[in-house]
């Protein structure tokens, strides 16, 4: 149980589940994604198969595929990619949180992770309350006021 007590190592104890829960959700995106995949197969059927439609050329051929065909394989394979690389990122932020490296990496994820409704909001915007504690920051190794380094390169003063 957790104490509600002033210095206390609640963000800590809240960094301890969060690798699972991301790992479970990059199972869900990968389900939803292998879901997205059937409309994939539906367009390059599409485009594999053109079929008259009412619309035969002067000499009786076939005419072009349907621009739905299209839309269904590059917005369908454009789904599936973002999907693979979301599920590959929470993976890999989960690892790193157990870890306690790459703070910002794991922040931006939990980001992203946000836009995946309603559990990747719910577990996003709880990542990102929990890595933002100066408790956690601490434990990753961030130094108070470094969240944006300065690039190398010559000084306007």
């Amino acid at each position: 149980m957790l104490a509600l007590v002033p210095n206390s190592d609640e963000p800590i104890d809240e960094l301890r589940h969060l690798p699972r829960l991301h790992v479970a959700l990059a199972a869900l995106v990968a389900l939803a994604t292998v879901a997205v995949a059937l409309p994939v197969y539906a367009g390059w059927q599409a485009l594999a198969h053109a079929e008259p439609r009412g619309l035969a050329l002067a000499d009786g051929a076939i005419g072009p595929p349907s621009s739905a065909g299209w839309l269904f394989l590059v917005g369908g394979l454009t789904v599936v990619a973002l999907g693979v690389a979301l599920s590959a990122a929470l993976i890999l932020s989960g690892r790193a949180i157990a870890a306690r490296r790459r703070h910002g990496f794991c922040l931006v994820t939990s980001f992203v992770a946000t836009f995946f409704f309603p559990f990747g909001t719910l577990l996003g915007f709880h990542t990102i309350h929990a890595l933002t504690a100066p408790a956690a920051r601490e434990a990753f190794g961030v130094r108070r006021g470094a969240a944006i380094p300065t690039p190398p390169g010559p000084s306007n003063g």
